[in-house]
């Protein structure tokens, strides 16, 4: 019987188009920290327009080309709304994909969703209308609301792909996907 993945909704955040970057980048990057198997390189990143905030950056080059590539999509996806604001959700799912160390293209196994975090964003045109520390607080809050679900929140992730025998390995792929719609504001 598949079971359906455990899903975390985050606290919505209104911002302001110069401040995708930083938000977007602090967010994907401390979910998929929290996340990570094996040794993960710690870095702290700080936030170039939010002065006040830093946080986790993995250094994976694959996981920072994923989170650019978020980012200039829905940097494209303001420019192409005209005036008006935007309402979307990032939705970032973890997938268990079990595969052999040889031969693996013949014994790869589907992958299964195991996890989905969801994540809603008010991006306004008007700077004015956001109040930066306002957007500084609310990011704390969602990192603290981040930590605390992956710490909470673990007996969905199958122990068994972690310790199966010496000739397994392990990979925990993701997916990001960012859909929007215009704001009548």
């Amino acid at each position: 019987m598949e079971l359906d993945p455990v899903t975390f909704t985050l606290n919505k955040i209104a911002i302001s188009q110069e401040l995708v970057s930083d938000v977007v980048s602090s967010i994907m990057q401390t979910i998929i920290y929290h996340r990570a198997l094996g040794t993960v390189f710690v870095n702290f990143q700080q936030c170039q327009k939010l002065t006040n905030t830093t946080y986790m950056y993995c250094g994976d080059e694959q996981v920072n080309e994923s989170i650019k590539n978020l980012i200039s999509q829905i940097e494209k996806d303001i420019q192409s709304k005209s005036d008006k604001n935007l309402i979307g959700q990032i939705k970032l799912t973890f997938k268990n994909q079990e595969k052999t160390k040889y031969l693996s293209f013949l014994d790869k196994k589907p992958a299964k969703v195991f996890e989905k975090w969801l994540i809603s964003l008010e991006i306004k045109k008007n700077q004015e209308a956001i109040n930066i520390q306002r957007v500084e607080s609310d990011i704390q809050n969602i990192v603290f609301q981040i930590v605390d679900f992956a710490n909470k929140n673990y007996d969905h992730i199958d122990e068994s792909y972690i310790s199966k025998s010496k000739d397994k390995i392990v990979v925990f792929p993701f997916e990001i996907e960012w859909v929007s719609q215009q704001s009548r504001n």
